[in-house]
């Protein structure tokens, strides 16, 4: 039986290991291609708008915006609060540039999520008697040309459209104070015979390259959308196809990367909508993304189309009180390990940011309470090794006895765990329990935003990897670069590994397994994330020194001595087998007989 159960835990583990390495070889980022050198590229930053009340002033005379129409001069409005700076034409009314003033690009430079020559948004409204293209068309800025202010800080530019003596197209941008989202209203007034047909808001969107992980970006770039009833989808994470889907009944579309979204999102919904990904050959963009969709014609003739854009990082905190079920936008792992990040992974990391500045060391107490919780698993499963190393000899002369003849080897085992008091299986249980927390946190640090280019000891950036040696040519499955911190990790599981060896009657392809599977995880995760990879290693050494300071406090002797009156006990006072076991044995005991007659 313990030959059957160490084949079955090689079994298992292995199936394990190619689960993972499948899902990481499929998910996990690739290496990086070497970027040219290229020359700096320029941003103008535009000078900020003067926010004037109302009743002041106006900064563009009425007369001026008029002319300036007349002329179809372009002019530039900045809405703009501590997080963004949103920049607004008045050619076609659109969104020109948005900087999010948090975050810098891996080159240090200021993060322009998007810009005049990356995105290209336009409405088209169709009307009986003409068909309307806003970006052939300047608008000018209501309310005397400025830009208010109300007294909570929030920021409103108004832009219209004459269409007709009676008809206007009219659009309504505000901004609050600290959000990252930009309020966007579409009205048309005074329509009389400019009934609306048809709208649709179209937007096509290159996305910039932010990090550094170039080939990571291009897979995990990607349009997230989710339908009114609330369900959840996406256009894959292929880094090479084209994908595109006809939907309807939409609540929000996001082109979302890494890091960082750009998203539109409608009170009352979209009715329809194609949405389009293209990868993109260079290393400036990452895909180009095509949205188009239906606006509600009624809801644009009477109240407006109420819309929302939200330009930010994918921080689930900031998501979830965008809109409902936005921060799943921010990829936790599978139901329940997405469950076991939310409310156990997650709390425990934001309590210690409050604390702890220094994201290496938060990594480091991470580990110690992880492994404080799970340490009573840990002492039960070194006991369950003991106690089945303790009977290792007796097993062993049970096989030799009966060699060849697996169902009566199986049998008798069974008898000496029932003996003994043993279940051959307590020891796989506390494994079994840590698992939903090791898949938690690897979906956990490459999708936490909180690491980006946060440094650590030679790790400048512990949200990609750690590079100390950049190779002159790429080895299959690792990569061209040298990860110190995935180096660590694999030679701390070697150690642990050994360590446990110690312990577990682990014998052939058991202790083969044990021993190549870190190896494979160095191919596989030299990619990863440092975060990711200083967690395991810090993981491995604390273990290691917790199975230590467990070995000097378990007497082996006394375990031993525990069996031996256990084995007594059951011999005077022979316990009644369940039915399962009953079964169980009866159908190994007819499985022996009918091999024998075979003979």
């Amino acid at each position: 039986m313990a030959n059957q159960i160490d084949t079955q835990k090689a079994v298992g583990l292995t199936l394990i290991s190619l689960l993972l390495i499948i899902y990481m070889y499929f998910f996990a980022p690739k290496p990086p291609k070497q970027v040219q050198n290229q020359p700096p590229t320029t941003t103008t930053v535009l000078p900020q708008a003067q926010y004037i009340p109302p009743t002041d002033k106006p900064c563009i005379p009425p007369s001026t915006a008029t002319q300036a129409n007349k002329k179809k001069e372009t002019k530039e409005y900045i809405l703009e609060n501590n997080m963004m700076q949103v920049t607004i034409s008045t050619h076609g009314g659109k969104i020109k540039k948005v900087w999010l003033k948090q975050y810098k690009t891996y080159l240090k430079d200021p993060l322009v999520l998007i810009d005049n020559q990356s995105s290209h948004m336009e409405l088209k409204i169709s009307t009986p008697i003409q068909n309307i293209n806003t970006n052939q068309h300047f608008f000018h800025v209501a309310n005397q040309g400025v830009v208010e202010v109300d007294k909570e800080g929030t920021q409103t530019l108004t832009l219209e459209l004459p269409l007709s003596p009676q008809a206007i197209l009219k659009y309504t941008y505000t901004l609050k104070k600290n959000d990252y989202t930009l309020g966007y209203v579409v009205k048309m007034t005074g329509q009389d015979k400019h009934h609306t047909q048809k709208a649709q808001f179209f937007w096509k969107n290159k996305v910039k390259r932010i990090e550094k992980n170039i080939e990571e970006s291009k897979t995990k770039t990607t349009i997230n959308y989710s339908l009114q009833d609330d369900s959840f989808n996406d256009l894959g994470i292929s880094a090479t196809e084209n994908k595109t889907r006809n939907v309807h009944n939409l609540h929000w579309v996001n082109t979302k990367q890494k890091f960082f979204s750009a998203a539109i999102l409608a009170q009352n919904g979209f009715s329809k909508a194609k949405l389009t990904t293209i990868p993109q050959s260079d290393d400036t963009f990452l895909k180009t993304t095509d949205i188009v969709l239906d606006l509600s014609t009624q809801d644009l003739s009477t109240q407006g189309e109420k819309l929302q854009f939200y330009f930010g990082p994918n921080d689930y905190k900031i998501m979830k009180k965008v809109a409902k079920g936005f921060e799943r936008n921010v990829y936790l792992g599978w139901p329940v390990i997405k469950w076991f990040n939310q409310l156990v992974i997650m709390p425990i990391f934001d309590f210690l940011a409050q604390f702890i500045t220094n994201y290496g060391i938060l990594i480091i107490v991470l580990v110690l309470i992880i492994k404080i919780i799970l340490l009573p698993l840990s002492y039960k499963s070194y006991i369950s090794m003991s106690k089945m190393k303790s009977l290792k000899p007796a097993l062993d002369d049970i096989k030799k006895r009966h060699e060849g003849n697996m169902q009566q080897i199986q049998l008798e085992q069974m008898q000496l765990y029932r003996e003994m008091g043993i279940n051959p299986l307590s020891g796989c249980i506390p494994v079994l329990l840590q698992i939903p927390i090791l898949f938690a946190l690897f979906n956990f640090f490459p999708n936490t935003i909180a690491f980006r280019q946060e440094g650590f000891l030679w790790a400048n950036d512990l949200s990609t990897y750690d590079s100390i040696c950049t190779l002159p040519f790429t080895i299959p499955f690792y990569g061209d670069h040298v990860s110190l911190f995935t180096i660590l990790m694999t030679g701390s599981t070697i150690l642990y590994t050994w360590s446990n060896n110690q312990v577990s009657t682990a014998q052939g392809p058991m202790k083969m397994v044990s021993y190549m599977m870190p190896i494979m995880f160095m191919f596989v995760l030299n990619s990863f994330p440092a975060s990711l990879s200083f967690y395991y290693f810090v993981a491995n050494m604390i273990t290691f020194l917790q199975q230590s300071l467990i070995k000097k406090s378990v007497d082996e002797k006394k375990i031993r001595q525990k069996l031996e009156i256990n084995k007594r006990m059951y011999r005077s006072n022979p316990k009644k087998k369940s039915n399962f076991k009953q079964m169980l044995e009866k159908a190994m005991k007819e499985a022996a007989e009918r091999k024998k007659n075979k003979k």
